[in-house]
């Protein structure tokens, strides 16, 4: 440590001896090798700090990464299990979790004019997630090489966009009904934590093809929701719990309230 020091003492030395014509004992020397070696340690001090800083964000951004990968993790592991999917432990292996998310649906997949059979499902996962993951990368590389790179851009957001959305919605539809599988899908595109906690609220249900039945169903088209009926004008009148329990006590004794 000391020969180095030596060693830049030595080499300042001779710089200001042939640029300045400084000698080793003059004041104007000590002036100015007091100088670097404030400034020196001014340098080591921010740079320590600079760098400390760095390690930190990356650490903590490490960290965030590990706790919202098991907070989705457990419950794609205990819907799985409840499907009867042979290995729901792919939950916590970071590929291998967003296949799981593709494939535990069995119903079509459908978005923009990309269509999938249920059965085909792990051919789409890995369509997916190749989309998903590396269509901004390819669309990078493409768009540095060819004019049109911004619409590339533009074109593989939409897709991205599309593939997510539909793989969120797939999901909490078949553990939910479709009208909270459209909102939640949406709002996960901007905020995955509403994703995540919805699938705590929905992971212990059974899925729409039934528990244990992953491997029984090939395909699975869900049921189109039907809203209720409207009620005729010209039909009887509709009553209230109370108005009824009042129309039965005024014209029957023996009456069974709702």
């Amino acid at each position: 440590m000391f020969s180095l020091y030596e060693k830049a003492v030595t080499i300042i030395t001779d710089l200001l001896a042939k640029m300045f014509g400084v000698g080793q004992g003059s004041d104007t020397y000590g002036l100015i090798m007091v100088l670097v070696i404030v400034g020196s340690a001014f340098v080591l001090f921010y740079g320590f700090i600079g760098l400390s800083s760095i390690i930190y964000i990356i650490i903590e951004s490490i960290v965030k990464a590990i706790v919202m990968f098991i907070i989705h993790a457990i419950p794609l592991f205990v819907m799985a299990r409840k499907a009867g999917f042979k290995y729901p432990w792919f939950a916590f292996i970071p590929v291998l979790q967003q296949y799981l998310e593709y494939i535990l649906p069995k119903g079509r997949f459908k978005t923009l004019f990309i269509r999938f059979k249920g059965e085909e499902r792990p051919k789409l996962a890995a369509i997916g997630m190749l989309v998903e993951h590396l269509g901004y990368k390819a669309a990078a590389i493409a768009g540095g090489a060819l004019p049109a790179g911004m619409i590339l851009g533009v074109v593989a957001e939409v897709f991205i966009i599309a593939f997510s959305w539909r793989r969120m919605f797939d999901l909490i539809r078949t553990y939910s009904s479709k009208k909270a599988a459209l909102t939640i899908s949406i709002i996960g595109l901007f905020q995955p934590i509403a994703y995540y906690v919805s699938l705590y609220i929905f992971m212990n249900r059974d899925p729409v093809y039934g528990a244990g039945k992953f491997y029984e169903v090939n395909s699975f088209d869900l049921p189109e929701e039907k809203p209720m009926p409207k009620r005729d004008a010209s039909g009887p009148r509709a009553f209230t719990v109370e108005q009824f329990n009042e129309h039965c006590d005024e014209y029957s004794d023996g009456y069974r309230e709702i």
